[in-house]
């Protein structure tokens, strides 16, 4: 392990994985009682106001976006495409002007000073986490096995594995903090060197205290729910924050985003791909879902289950049911939306047509929600393609035929419409993703 002078902590943030496409497994819920149907539609929320988007900043990257992500954390704009549209396929830059604060290239030489061998990828899945006024990009490590530290070289003659492990940088500059060699080489002998050629190493989040690292064939699992080819190559592996020493490790446990204090991930069972909701602090289950249910979150510290015909609001680390929000075998929602309230509440929001008799009076599509109160549709009605794509603090951002606007509950229209794809908001700062680059608003 290797350790820079300048310790930092790190807080968490969320990997950029969809989990509601997860499939989830476990213990059967208590069955709450349905939540009533409100006979009065939320109207106009009073508490927010009408919000002025002020277009700062944008740029060009790639024609194409098949291998390109973003994301706006701490302030900053993290830009990466394999097509070297962008120097060294990585840059960060000034959420409020756009200056260029470094790119990937500036990185490399503090992780070969550790070992001339040792080399970390431009991190496409941009794991972040960070506490107080610095906060840290993480990336995967590959220690080369190959004679003279050749750049091609077969397995033939080699007389050890490859080494896997993380680094952390400093978001604003790209210095190395520490780097953890989580998967060290081993003779080639060695009964388990068949295994560790097939590791690998992929942040995916932390807290104040850990950082929360996939290893093994759990790279595999990185969208959509496909699973390792071994459920004993896939593991989990939380690092100290001060120093990258490891914390707590889960063997078959695959993380797949880490918000607040709790890890979300998956485990294979004999019942099929089981959901499991980890505390990050230590490691130890907190509760699992049932089979063919997905999970939505977690936001506010709570989560949306869905299953077939129902959805519900539960306690992200219980699993205890908060409100039933949906309870209908034919009409159940689809794309149910998580994310804070005005006060930081959990409120869940989604778009569905009426289906029953006393909702006939509310024709067309309504923005429904809940903030662990019954459901309530909102009294506008939405067009056939305005669909939620983020809450936050209180704002439903929806998608509008490419043209991005923020709602509130009631589903009355709370900005001017935008063209591009939501990417993330912070603060007074909005990231769009448009037609080949981006663009970041001012929120006033």
């Amino acid at each position: 392990m290797h350790v820079i002078d300048r310790r930092t902590m790190l807080t968490g943030s969320a990997g950029l994985l969809g989990l509601g496409l997860l499939a989830l497994a476990g213990c059967a819920r208590d069955q709450p009682t349905p939540s009533p149907t409100p006979s009065m539609p939320d109207t106009i929320d009073a508490v927010l106001s009408d919000l002025l988007l002020t277009r700062r900043f944008g740029q060009e990257v790639t024609t194409s976006t098949a291998f390109y992500s973003m994301a706006l954390v701490a302030g900053r704009v993290l830009l990466y495409d394999d097509t070297d549209a962008i120097e060294g396929r990585l840059a960060v830059l000034d959420a409020a002007s756009g200056a260029t604060l470094w790119t990937w290239p500036q990185a490399q030489p503090a992780v070969a000073a550790i070992d001339p061998a040792l080399s970390a990828f431009s991190p496409s899945e941009l794991a972040t986490a960070g506490v107080g006024a610095e906060t840290i990009l993480a990336a995967s490590t590959y220690l080369n096995p190959c004679p003279q530290n050749a750049a091609i070289c077969g397995s033939e003659g080699l007389d050890r594995t490859e080494g896997r492990g993380v680094a952390a940088f400093a978001l604003d500059s790209g210095e190395l903090r520490w780097h953890a060699l989580l998967v060290p080489p081993v003779d080639a002998e060695d009964p388990a060197a068949e295994r560790r050629r097939n590791a690998s190493t992929q942040p995916v989040g932390g807290t104040d205290d850990v950082l929360v690292v996939r290893v093994g064939d759990a790279q595999l699992a990185v969208s959509g729910g496909s699973a390792p080819s071994d459920p004993l190559d896939a593991g989990t592996v939380a690092v100290s924050a001060v120093d990258g020493s490891t914390v707590w490790e889960q063997p078959g446990f695959v993380a797949a985003t880490v918000v607040d204090d709790v890890v979300l991930g998956w485990r294979r069972t004999d019942a099929g791909d089981a959901m499991v909701v980890v505390d990050a602090a230590t490691g130890d289950d907190l509760w699992e879902a049932e089979v063919g249910q997905r999970l939505v979150g977690p936001a506010g510290g709570a989560v949306v289950v869905e299953a077939e015909g129902a959805a519900w609001l539960a306690d992200a680390r219980t699993g205890d049911v908060l409100v039933e929000l949906v309870d209908d075998t034919t009409r159940t929602p689809a794309g149910i939306e998580l994310g804070t309230g005005v006060d930081g509440e959990p409120l869940a929001t989604w778009v569905r047509s009426p289906y029953s008799e006393t909702e006939d009076a509310l024709p067309g599509y309504r923005l429904w929600s809940s903030t662990g109160d019954a459901a309530r549709p909102g009294a506008e009605e939405l067009g056939d393609f305005d669909i939620p794509t983020l809450v936050h603090d209180g704002y439903v951002w929806c998608t509008d035929n490419d043209r991005l606007h923020a709602r509130d509950r009631s589903g009355a229209s709370r900005s001017d419409g935008i063209a591009g794809i939501m990417r993330g908001v912070e603060d007074a700062l909005l990231l769009v993703e448009t037609s080949g680059g981006f663009e970041v608003y001012e929120i006033a």
